[in-house]
């Protein structure tokens, strides 16, 4: 029997199917991501990581809370599905670490699949989420920020901000579900906002969507955003030309939102410089940045307290030294969070004012003392907040090890 006609049960990964679509030579170059992209979604999943190995790359996925594995014996699939998601975006990124954004309308016509490629000690990974227009926020509210982090953010990017800001995270996800929950609950029936995007998941009323590709003329463009618009929001990544409209709306005066996927606000402000964008106009537009950490947080149901061990006295002596508490939390997962141990996810958020120092690094072209600008001047600290949090069991000893070792 075919494998297209045999019955599989919900969970259960054709690998078969897959292991004829990565070998098929003659099939066209789209043909193998979105055989993944079928598999993924008919067992019943959302995300799928690929890890490649010397001789075959290693599929992990979850459903219900149970996670599986299969193999497919190709030596070069995470780069022959790099390759696919590069034709499919139309981006060319780095190879060390890359994020893409394709249309999956054969599933919804407003889904979309996010990937995250990057190197590890044992090769190239690769992870695929997919996003529905059921699982993008609308609101800040709909995110679960640290306390305080909602009301801060309306104040410093919907309600004083005039010039631009930046928004920096290593996570495309949770840079996803920020874009989407400003560019919805920015948009009263009285604003006008747009978006320098190739296609917006939401239909928000009264965002302008402006898609590079429909412009011949990119001043054309420009002068229709100014007219139509009070604020813009531009996805780095998703916009080839992100960095070219950016400056056009800088030297218009049009307050502008950039979200950046980058390590740190150093290395994004690198990116940025590298664009050839006029380091003065910048300098002189940018008034805010923000850095954003995203997490799981702990089932309440099965998290169990425990003390740090030597290791992580150690730990705890070089990376928080101010921390005296001698209890954290762990979970082994339950029937309520499905066995994946995690109940929901904490949106960490740091948000510094732009201040001279990190003027002059970006005049200087210096990513590191952008870095260390940024770092002196932040309002409350994502260590603090995830300190906190760690305490009161949101999160485990090494997801707070893990956060404050990002920074």
């Amino acid at each position: 029997m075919a494998t297209s006609d045999r019955l599989l049960s919900p969970g259960h990964f054709d690998v078969d199917r897959l292991e004829v679509a990565a070998n098929d030579n003659d099939g066209h170059e789209p043909d193998l991501l979105f055989t993944v992209v079928e598999e993924l979604l008919r067992c019943g999943s959302n995300e799928l990581h690929l890890e490649q190995e010397a001789n075959f790359c290693r599929m992990r996925h979850r459903v219900n809370g149970q996670l599986s594995e299969s193999r497919i014996q190709r030596a070069d699939m995470v780069d022959a599905v790099l390759t696919r998601l590069r034709l499919a975006s139309r981006q060319q990124q780095p190879n060390e670490c890359a994020s893409f954004r394709i249309s999956a309308d054969n599933i919804d016509p407003l889904a979309t699949i996010d990937a995250v490629y990057y190197q590890a000690a044992a090769g190239p990974c690769l992870t695929l989420t997919l996003q529905t227009p059921q699982q993008i926020p609308e609101t800040l509210d709909q995110l679960s920020l640290a306390p305080a982090s909602t009301n801060t953010l309306r104040e410093q990017l919907q309600n004083t901000l005039t010039g631009a800001a930046m928004i920096v995270s290593d996570n495309a996800a949770c840079l996803n579900d920020l874009y989407y929950a400003l560019l919805g609950e920015d948009n009263p029936q009285s604003g006008k906002t747009i978006s320098i995007e190739y296609q917006v998941l939401k239909r928000v009323p009264r965002v302008v969507q402006i898609s590079p590709l429909l412009y011949a003329d990119s001043s054309a463009m420009i002068g229709n955003a100014v007219h139509s618009t009070d604020k813009a929001y531009c996805d780095w990544q998703s916009s080839q030309s992100g960095s070219f409209y950016a400056e056009q709306l800088w030297q218009q005066n049009v307050p502008l939102v950039s979200f950046h996927l980058a390590r740190n606000c150093g290395t994004a402000m690198r990116d940025i410089i590298n664009c050839a964008i006029d380091r003065q106009i910048l300098a002189t537009r940018l008034q805010k940045v923000i850095n954003v950490r995203q997490v799981s947080t702990l089932c309440p149901h099965c998290a169990d307290s425990h003390q740090p061990g030597p290791l992580q006295q150690e730990w705890l002596s070089a990376m928080a030294p101010a921390d005296q508490s001698d209890v954290y939390f762990n979970t082994l997962g339950c029937s309520r969070c499905e066995y994946t141990g995690a109940a929901g996810k904490l949106t960490l958020i740091e948000i510094a004012d732009c201040n001279d120092a990190m003027v002059a690094a970006i005049e200087s072209r210096s990513a590191n003392g952008f870095q260390e600008g940024f770092s002196r001047n932040i309002q409350c600290s994502i260590a603090l907040q995830a300190q906190s949090a760690a305490h009161a069991g949101d999160l485990s000893f090494d997801q707070y090890k893990q956060l404050l070792d990002s920074l």
